[in-house]
């Protein structure tokens, strides 16, 4: 075996290299950049990108590629973007230095314990030295600690550089070379020892708190029949392509988007909604990737393969959310900066009076519970991987605290409040007309139409019996209605406006129109012979979890609920009143809605919007919280907003608000919590109630207390969804 110091940057082994690159030491957004950059590259078939120290890491076949054109391309992953095109979604970069971390952690405490023990082993059976005489087991652990103690002391340093704050790293790296000094090393190396065993238990607590995120973001790989020319040919999910007939079975994982065209099956969508219950699908209707074929068999045509799949899209708002650094972290960090002077003083006023190193020691040690910091962003992600697993996907962690502080929320009407699938309510027929010919006229207008209100009418036809006829001469004008010729007559079917423009009079029926909208129904004018011969009224009605939602929000605390829509006012006040809303207005274009979120915040007032569609994309991104309710092709919805319901319903916003406040109720449990710790164990190190070995125990039972308290919303009942 050799070795080759290729440059001051780069030390290779056959297969293998280290490079230090410029720019990569805390940016993880190039780390990550890198390892995707090259996970494709033929040869390479393990990639470690360290944003700590600038390192990467690569194990490579020297037949396939060499180390210049790696690190050329390496150069060239700054300026790309990051695309998992056509491959399953891995874990984050992040996860993969944290693993390495915690490997390298359990190497240094294997070291440092056998070392440990050794010493143990020689004091029980040769007798109990004075350090400062046994020369011999105080190098051995002096050395153990300079060794083990750097990489903390580095991290200390880096922490100190970036952000400026005095830190447990580098604050546990001081007390051993302390140890050092005052000749106890082996009571340094029992420090640092145990510093890396703690931080391996936390790593432990937070990749299995990661274990429903990595399950969604793992390679799914497989096989599946493409259907070509009456053939079944196996493929890979990889080789699947828009158009292609894919065949599914019972048991088998959906990867694309598409269309059922032959079959029907009991679909599971848990992974995307958090529904456990089987939904059905038959010829028709479409079926979305994430999901998994529990029983049947269909044919489906695919429409949307890889990145541009549903389940691909969510797991991107996955990813993101996990890998955003919270801001309440470094809230934590400045609360442990402000109270290390504090703990300085005291350590050093009891030095003073007792002339005990050890003293200032246990006290140092007590007050610096190093995986405490994490208990943050432990919480927050806990209640993430929560609302994950009923079909609430959280992109932006920080809105968790915002929602826990709402006390204003406003609603979209149509889509959110409301089915977004209008339905014929009252029919007004006009003379001697019958209900069924003026649906029988409106119906067969619209029988090629995909309009909501087309559709509302033909549905209505149909469950009536009333065959539709054929209509020539159609002329389709876009937000007004539909002409034609039926029996040689002029037909015309629509709203006022559409009536007005080819002048048919309608000021005769001001008073039905009214009687319609203050009912809270859109009025649809139709007109046989130029003369009108009915009115139907189209109503989007409510959802039928609308109500009880609504109360449960109210019963939650003080909340103003509001009720926002480009529909018409009259429509708009009716759906405010029959739900009790505080406030409602209608006609309100996408700017307006926009406004009124701003104004409300210039109040001083915490402000969730809900919203579905594009037209509510300003204002759900102006709000505090906005909350994109799903329907499985708003996806601009989802874009600007801060959560998106994939589960479609309406009791996740007041279990959301439930969760939020338990949440930051915890995190606030934990502050109080660790306060209190710090004060008993400093009171302990100072009146000599424990050393500088129990202060190093205790200071981890500290860090544990509070991780494993921070780990409770993960557990927290979702009360709304859950019963």
């Amino acid at each position: 075996m050799y070795y080759a110091n290729v440059a001051n940057n780069k030390f290779a082994l056959p297969g293998r290299v280290r490079i230090h690159m410029e720019g990569l030491k805390s940016n993880p957004e190039y780390a990550e950049k890198i390892c995707h950059h090259l996970s494709n590259v033929k040869g390479v078939y393990r990639i470690t990108a360290n944003h700590y120290t600038g390192n990467i890491l690569l194990f490579f076949d020297e037949e396939e590629t060499d180390i210049f054109s790696l690190e050329r391309m390496i150069h060239d992953a700054r300026h790309i973007s990051v695309n998992h095109k056509n491959c399953g979604i891995t874990e984050p970069v992040q996860d993969i230095s944290t693993r390495d971390d915690v490997k390298s952690g359990i190497q240094k405490v294997i070291l440092c314990g056998s070392i440990l023990a050794g010493i143990m082993v020689k004091q029980l059976f040769v007798g109990r030295s004075p350090l400062a005489v046994d020369e011999g087991i105080f190098t051995v652990a002096a050395v153990a600690t300079l060794v083990t103690s750097f990489p903390v002391l580095r991290k200390g340093v880096d922490r100190i550089q970036r952000n400026g704050l005095l830190n447990c790293d580098l604050l546990l790296s001081i007390l051993g070379f302390t140890c050092i000094v005052l000749r106890e090393s082996t009571l340094g190396l029992f420090i640092i020892t145990m510093g890396y065993l703690s931080e391996i238990v936390v790593s432990y607590m937070d990749e299995h708190s990661k274990k429903m995120i990595q399950e969604l973001l793992i390679h799914r790989s497989g096989y599946v029949y493409k259907l070509e020319d009456q053939k079944r040919i196996k493929i890979t999910y990889q080789d699947i392509r828009r158009g292609d007939r894919i065949l599914f079975e019972s048991g088998q994982f959906i990867p694309i988007d598409g269309e059922v065209v032959k079959g029907s099956g009991a679909l599971n969508h848990a992974v995307l909604t958090g529904e456990s219950s089987p939904h059905y699908v038959y010829t028709g209707e479409p079926i979305y990737s994430g999901t998994t074929l529990e029983d049947g068999q269909i044919e489906v045509r695919v429409s949307e393969t890889g990145d541009t799949t549903e389940y691909r899209k969510i797991l991107k708002l996955v990813e993101s959310a996990w890998k955003e650094k919270l801001d309440f972290e470094h809230t934590v960090d400045r609360y442990y900066h402000k109270m290390m002077p504090y703990t300085i003083i005291a350590s050093l006023a009891g030095f003073v009076f007792t002339r005990d190193p050890m003293m200032l020691l246990s006290v140092l040690l007590v007050a610096c519970p190093k995986p405490a910091y994490g208990a943050t962003p432990m919480a927050l992600r806990a209640a993430i991987m929560n609302a994950y697993a009923h079909g609430i996907y959280i992109k932006r962690p920080k809105s968790i605290e915002s929602m826990s502080k709402v006390d204003k929320i406003i609603f979209d009407k149509t889509g959110t409040l409301t089915m977004g699938k209008p339905q014929v309510r009252d029919i007004i027929r006009i003379g001697e007309n019958r209900e069924e010919k003026v649906l029988a006229v409106a119906g067969s207008c619209e029988r090629e139409n995909r309009h909501p209100v087309a559709m509302a009418l033909k549905e209505e036809a149909e469950k009536r019996g009333i065959p539709l006829l054929d209509v020539a001469a159609l002329d389709y004008q876009m937000g007004k209605g539909i002409k034609g010729k039926m029996d040689e007559k002029e037909v015309l079917v629509g709203s006022k406006e559409m009536m007005l423009a080819h002048q048919v009079r309608v000021s005769d029926f001001k008073a039905k129109e009214k009687k319609l909208k203050q009912s809270g129904q859109s009025p649809v004018y139709v007109v046989y012979d130029k003369a009108i011969i009915g009115l139907i009224g189209i109503q989007d009605v409510l959802r039928e979890d609308a109500f009880s939602a609504l109360e449960e929000i109210r019963g939650l605390r003080s909340i103003d609920i509001e009720v926002i829509s480009g529909d018409e006012k009259e429509i708009v006040n009716q759906i405010g009143l029959e739900i009790g809303a505080d406030f409602y207005r209608g006609n309100m274009l996408p700017e307006d809605k926009n406004q009124r979120v701003e104004t409300l915040r210039e109040l001083g007032k915490v402000v969730a919007m809900v919203g579905d569609g594009i037209n509510d994309c300003p204002a759900l991104s102006r709000a505090d919280v906005g909350i994109a309710i799903s329907n499985g092709d708003n996806h601009e919805a989802a874009a600007g907003s801060d959560m998106v319901v994939v589960n479609g319903n309406l009791h996740s916003i007041p279990s959301m608000m439930d969760l939020s406040k338990y949440t930051m109720e915890n995190i606030y449990q934990n502050h109080t919590l660790s306060i209190g710790l710090n004060v008993v164990g400093i009171v302990l190190a100072l009146t000599n109630t424990i050393g500088p070995f129990g202060a190093s125990l205790y200071k981890d039972l500290h860090s544990f207390i509070i991780m494993f308290n921070g780990m409770r919303p993960l557990r927290y009942k979702m009360n709304y969804l859950d019963r």
